[in-house]
């Protein structure tokens, strides 16, 4: 693809978002968000699976194509809540990434696509009409799987372009499978929350409010620190504590690598953590009042990782780093963020031994997204040259339930194609829940 058919592509995107805050500044129409679904806890990130029940599930918004098609089944999903403590929500997502360049034009493919089923259900068993000290039951069942070519749109920067790093994070292959199952449960009003079973790290340490591949950003440079060993969902153990109306802690104990994500397995809690190969996470964490955490906050997480044979049988250094990460949102649009990280690039998992990263996400009225993000980092392999990325991003909202955002990115001296100045990826997504 020539340079004049990017700028035409970037043109569109420009006047797009100029469209869209026209169409915001014209419309006075009070958007009037609510929930059916309610989320007690107070130590969770964005995409964990109560913040998304809780978020696929709003009612009288406004949005530009209102359907009223479905009002029967969340009205059906809001007296099951209410009679059995039962809440329920399934999205499915597409994604189609091309990039411009990959390390050898006869056994690599420059397109791939893969989509994503996620069914989460969860069930209040303790204390439920109380409404306090509430114990929860999670689950979430997820298929990945590949439309084309032999590699992921999550792995095709590693396996076919050169880019060191995820490309299309979450997009990945793998059978139906539990995901995540665990039961936390809340002590002294909520003050204290405890979690235990098969968790995501990436979900409870060093989040952001726009890391969210579904919906936001999906370059692994734009939506968490490659210094951190974030491994596979896994089990663990773990606390938090509200400190002050406004000053958190939590630490969790988890399986250092997690799901081995083999064919047919369908639940995988890891190999390693009652063989003692823990990971260790500890963060600290301020925000106006907790329950903003998701829009306004600054956190510090550390981790350390053990010494280990990998399933692969090969052999890692224990390693330990440390990741900061700060966002915050102003009238309620405009949200700003800046987040580093650096380690010893030793764990399994990790990329880099250093890393910064800078963006903002523009929110519309009628529930659009416009994100742009910037990296800079530190790869772990010796005599590589530093890797800068870019990502830019526009979340199209039909309507309340479905969705389509292109994404373009851009990444400059990538590690795995040093013949490469630069590449360039285009993508686009397509996302419904019900």
């Amino acid at each position: 693809m020539k340079l004049k058919h990017y700028l035409t592509i970037l043109t569109i995107l420009i006047n797009f978002v100029g469209f869209s805050q026209n169409e915001q500044k014209e419309d006075v129409k009070k958007d009037s968000t609510e929930f059916i679904y309610e989320s007690k806890s107070k130590f969770n990130g964005p995409n964990s699976i109560a913040e998304i029940l809780k978020f696929d599930n709003d009612r009288d918004p406004y949005y530009r194509m209102p359907v009223k098609h479905t009002k029967p089944w969340y009205d059906w999903k809001k007296n099951l809540q209410e009679k059995t403590g039962i809440s329920l929500g399934l999205e499915y997502v597409a994604l189609a990434l091309g990039s411009t360049d990959v390390i050898d034009e006869e056994n690599h493919d420059k397109l791939t696509s893969s989509g994503v089923l996620n069914i989460r259900a969860s069930k209040v068993i303790v204390n439920r009409k109380k409404g306090k000290n509430q114990g929860t039951f999670s689950v979430l069942l997820s298929s990945r799987h590949r439309y084309n070519g032999e590699s992921s749109p999550m792995f095709h920067g590693l396996d076919e372009s050169g880019y060191y790093g995820l490309t299309g994070t979450g997009f990945m292959h793998y059978t139906f499978r539990i995901l995540e199952l665990h039961y936390a449960q809340q002590f002294l009003d909520g003050k204290i929350g405890t979690i235990v079973g098969k968790i995501d790290p990436a979900n409870f340490f060093n989040f952001h409010g726009l890391g969210i591949p579904t919906k936001a950003f999906i370059n692994f440079g734009s939506i968490a620190s490659g210094t951190v060993n974030m491994h596979n969902p896994g089990f663990g153990i773990g606390a938090g504590i509200e400190i002050t109306k406004s000053l958190y802690a939590k630490v969790a104990f988890t399986d250092v690598y997690g799901d081995l994500y083999q064919d047919g397995n369908f639940l995988d809690f890891g190999r390693n953590f009652f063989n003692g190969d823990i990971q260790t996470w500890a963060e600290v964490g301020w925000a106006p009042t907790i329950d903003e955490r998701f829009s306004k906050n600054f956190s510090l997480t550390f981790w350390r990782s053990p010494s280990y044979t990998s399933h692969t049988g090969a052999e890692y250094e224990d390693d330990l780093g440390i990741a900061f990460s700060s966002y915050w949102l102003f009238n309620e649009l405009h949200m700003p963020f800046f987040r580093f990280g650096f380690s010893g690039g030793k764990a399994e998992n990790t990329f880099y031994t250093k890393d910064v990263q800078i963006g903002y996400g523009l929110n519309f009225k009628s529930h659009d997204l416009f994100g742009i993000a910037f990296s800079w980092a530190e790869p772990n392999i010796s005599g590589s040259k530093d890797q800068l990325t870019a990502e830019l991003f526009y979340r199209y909202q039909i309507t309340r339930r479905l969705a389509i955002t292109p994404d373009v990115q851009w990444i400059k001296n990538p590690t795995l194609n040093p013949e490469e100045s630069s590449l360039w990826y285009f993508g686009a997504r397509a996302r419904i829940s019900f």
